[in-house]
C-alpha cells in the first residue's frame, strides 16, 4: 500500500539572484573594511570604503537602468553571457568612476565617519612643533 508522501524542496541560502549576491557581497566587503578601518583611523582605507559604497549605491543603478531599455530587441538584445556578467563589468566601471573622480560625496562620508581631517601645524624656520 502508498501512503502519501510529501516532498519539500531543498531550503534555499540566501539570495538566487546573481545582483543580488553581488551587492550582498559589496556590502559585506564595506562593513568589514569600514570596521578594521575605524579602529586603527587609516583615512585611505576608509575612503576606499566609502568610493565603493558610492559606487554600489549611486552610480551602479543608473549602469543598470541603462541596460532595462525596452528598445532592445534582436538582433541587438544582449546575449546570455551579457546578461550573466554585465553586473560585473558595471561594478568594475562604477569603481573606476568614483577613484577616477574627486566625488565630493565621498569626502563627506569619510569625515562623517572619521571626523574631518586635520592640517598638520605649520612651522616656521627656526621654531620646533
Amino acid at each position: 500500500m502508498i501512503t502519501s508522501l510529501s516532498i519539500e524542496p531543498p531550503p534555499t541560502a540566501g539570495p538566487t539572484s546573481f545582483d543580488a549576491v553581488v551587492v550582498g557581497r559589496n556590502e559585506a566587503v564595506f562593513s568589514t573594511v569600514l570596521s578594521r578601518a575605524s579602529e586603527g583611523g587609516d583615512r585611505e582605507v576608509v575612503r576606499r570604503a566609502a568610493a565603493q559604497l558610492v559606487a554600489s549605491t549611486f552610480i551602479m543603478p543608473i549602469l543598470q537602468s541603462m541596460h532595462d531599455s525596452p528598445f532592445l530587441k534582436p538582433p541587438f538584445a544582449p546575449g546570455f553571457a551579457e546578461k550573466r556578467f554585465q553586473p560585473l563589468l558595471d561594478q568594475q566601471v562604477a569603481d573606476r568612476l568614483t577613484s577616477a573622480a574627486r566625488f565630493p560625496l565621498i569626502d563627506i562620508i569619510v569625515d562623517w565617519l572619521m571626523g574631518p581631517e586635520k592640517a598638520p601645524p605649520e612651522t616656521t624656520p627656526g621654531s620646533t612643533p
